[in-house]
């Protein structure tokens, strides 16, 4: 369900994030929290000033703009890939543990 993310318009990737997590299967909580700080919404970060705590988001390290294939798939390009998927996609082999998970392998993994 991931991957779909790459195939929404740019603005759509948040609400696209949020499903997810609405609808998110047991166990993979970790991998879609991983995948939000990193690629989707980023993290929060805390700066004290005397005595309040303000929480400033830091945006992801990879943003929608660099991975999203939504404008390239609709204009029938064949290629769509680039060094940002490729590093996402070493990642995620190594999070996984399994360089070309089946499905199978990847639900037993996310459960």
């Amino acid at each position: 369900m991931i991957d779909g993310l790459a195939f929404l318009p740019v603005d759509k990737v948040c609400e696209g994030m949020n499903y997810l997590k609405q609808n998110c299967p047991t166990g993979a909580e970790d991998l879609l929290q991983y995948f939000d700080e990193n690629y989707v919404g980023g993290t929060f970060r805390k700066i004290k000033k005397t005595n309040n705590i303000i929480l400033r988001r830091t945006p992801p390290l990879f943003v929608p703009e660099s991975w999203s294939v939504n404008l390239t798939t609709l204009s029938t390009n064949p290629h769509r890939t680039n060094n940002a998927c490729e590093g996402w996609n070493n990642r995620f082999s190594h999070l996984v543990g399994i360089k070309y998970p089946s499905i199978w392998k990847l639900l037993t993994k996310m459960c």
